[in-house]
């Protein structure tokens, strides 16, 4: 039996009757981690009784971590945490935070690891750009310092005590409102930008008028992707190679790696 299959029966203990909730059920190296989202309990939040109802789901369940949030927008609150998740990412080992964001296969996670690095130069200093968790971060930092960049908190937390003495910076920043700068981005040997589905516009029109010498953008939208490289190749780089994974299981959707270098002038 799966784990939605054993959560079905479990859940009714907890859940409101003839309310809708949502359960987001992460598997990472054989540690599950679920965040519950919609009213429970009598109340519509965890009170003491369901609070106690979510332990014992959790050990019924062997499920390492539950948080609970009211709405989609809300921030997870940890409610029962016999063990939390962690994943490697190069030798990063990273304790996860509820909803982090992963790619939905170790294949296409490993594939994609893989281009990425093929692309970056042996040694430097270097910069990944919506860093999440540190996907790409941890197998950069075995070539050089990396300043990672990502907007959610609970990810740069995460990293930056992951980190221990390596030459890691975990940056908080919002790349679709404060891009990174060009004369930032001269700073850098390579670049690793891996935008959500809606792309990286703004951060690309900075990139674009930077002289670092090489870009490699990973994305899950063909679409928003080649109007970004439009805007990449427009400002003075070269597209070198395309890479497609298929890592999205009885669906249309692809992702990509492709290399960029800046044309000499």
């Amino acid at each position: 039996m799966d784990m939605r299959d054993r959560l079905t029966a479990l859940l009714a203990r907890i859940l409101q009757d003839g309310k809708p909730a949502a359960a987001f059920i992460q598997a990472v190296n054989g540690q599950f981690d679920i965040v519950i989202t919609g009213p429970v309990g009598k109340t519509g939040k965890p009170d003491q009784e369901t609070r106690k109802a979510i332990g014992q789901l959790a050990r019924d369940a062997s499920v390492n971590r539950i948080s609970w949030r009211a709405h989609l927008d809300d921030t997870a609150e940890i409610i029962s945490e016999i063990s939390p998740p962690r994943a490697h990412f190069g030798d990063l080992d990273v304790i996860l935070p509820p909803l982090a964001f992963l790619q939905p296969t170790q294949a296409g996670e490993n594939a994609l690891v893989g281009a990425v690095m093929e692309l970056l130069p042996p040694t430097g200093k270097f910069a990944d750009l919506f860093s999440g968790c540190g996907t790409f971060t941890g197998p950069m930092l075995e070539r050089g310092a990396v300043d990672a960049y990502e907007s959610v908190g609970s990810a740069v937390r995460a990293l930056d005590k992951a980190k221990g003495s390596r030459p890691l910076k975990a940056l908080r920043r919002d790349l679709f409102l404060n891009p990174l700068r060009r004369d930032e981005a001269n700073r850098y040997d390579a670049i690793v930008f891996d935008p959500p589905r809606a792309g990286a516009q703004a951060q690309v029109r900075m990139l674009a008028s930077s002289r670092a010498p090489i870009l490699v953008g990973v994305s899950c939208n063909p679409a928003t992707f080649a109007r970004d490289a439009r805007i990449l190749v427009d400002g003075g780089y070269r597209l070198d190679s395309v890479r497609v994974v298929d890592q999205f299981t009885w669906s249309h959707h692809v992702e990509l790696v492709a290399a960029f270098t800046k044309r000499s002038r």
